[in-house]
């Protein structure tokens, strides 16, 4: 059975915020008339007061806040559903209420990579790690990002700012485990993994802890980790095939491979099922019965 690789890697990023935009007292201007807004020459928005008094603290326009809650709001649908245009559209209306505009940027950056577009979507997580300096999820976005473009180091630096940031985080711990198991530094995304468990027990680093050790050759640890990671997600087929194939390295535990195989919350006909017990029984020369699993699903065809 082909080892399934890293899974889950950096998948806590994967999905939109909801925008953090508080309505309270910002500092804007007092009663000297609303505040005139301009579009720079590099397509941010700024506030440009016609006076503003020291020490002035009044209530942002509300409509505006309205607005851009709004459009962050039909952004982030726009962005599930794969309309990326119109969230590109929508997070740009948020941008004229200052509380919501780091996660703006953080919109507009995602919505701009899935159409491509790199450049403008690094331009854009700048932006927010300069408006929102010590916010890890920021850098764990913007780490994300390097990652999808393929730029390992600058991705590995910015889930390692995250992990500096929010310590205690067993999501960025188990994502830079991921990152540096990709990159091939074993020892690293072992420490990370093992950082991750002792904050909290789950299944991303306990299922790729599991692969690593599974590639270092200790078989009766990466079977305790697969066991493990079963026991908290048993739905995740590929668990269950690379426990099988830790049990299959070790002749004491071999028997118990095709339960392993078997276990998954799935039918018996599951493609996964077909070709693992293929495999298995093929693998301890018992072609006969790599045959009839193979063709069990069709016994009942017309064809």
């Amino acid at each position: 059975v082909g080892h399934a690789g890293v899974r889950g890697l950096a998948q806590e990023v994967a999905g939109e915020q909801q925008p953090r935009g508080d309505p309270g007292r910002l500092e804007v201007v007092d009663d000297l008339g609303p505040v005139e807004r301009r579009i720079g020459a590099d397509g941010d928005r700024e506030a440009e007061p016609r006076g503003v008094r020291a020490g002035c603290r009044v209530r942002e326009d509300e409509h505006v806040l309205h607005v851009g809650q709004r459009g962050a709001k039909i952004g982030v649908v726009a962005a599930a559903r794969g309309d990326n245009a119109q969230a590109v559209e929508q997070y740009g209306k948020a941008l004229d209420a200052l509380a919501l505009r780091p996660d703006a940027y953080v919109g507009l950056a995602r919505a701009e990579s899935a159409q491509g577009n790199n450049d403008v979507a690094l331009d854009y997580f700048e932006r927010a790690r300069q408006l929102r300096p010590g916010d890890p999820n920021t850098y764990r976005a913007l780490g994300f990002e390097h990652y999808v473009q393929g730029n390992m180091p600058k991705a590995i630096a910015g889930f390692a700012t995250a992990a500096t940031l929010a310590p205690d985080d067993e999501d960025i711990w188990a994502s830079l485990g991921g990152l540096y198991m990709v990159s091939g530094d074993a020892a690293r995304a072992a420490d990370a993994y093992t950082r991750s468990l002792k904050i909290k027990p789950n299944y991303v680093a306990l299922a790729n802890l599991g692969s690593l050790r599974y590639e270092q050759r200790d078989y009766a640890e990466a079977a305790d980790l697969y066991r493990r990671a079963s026991q908290m997600d048993n739905s995740d087929y590929r668990t269950w095939g690379n426990l099988g194939d830790a049990l299959s390295a070790v002749p004491a535990t071999a028997s118990q491979a095709r339960a392993a195989y078997a276990a998954a919350d799935l039918p018996d006909d599951a493609p996964y099922k077909v070709i693992a017990f293929s495999a298995f029984d093929a693998s301890k020369y018992s072609y006969s019965g790599a045959v009839g699993a193979l063709i069990a699903p069709y016994k009942n065809m017309d064809t």
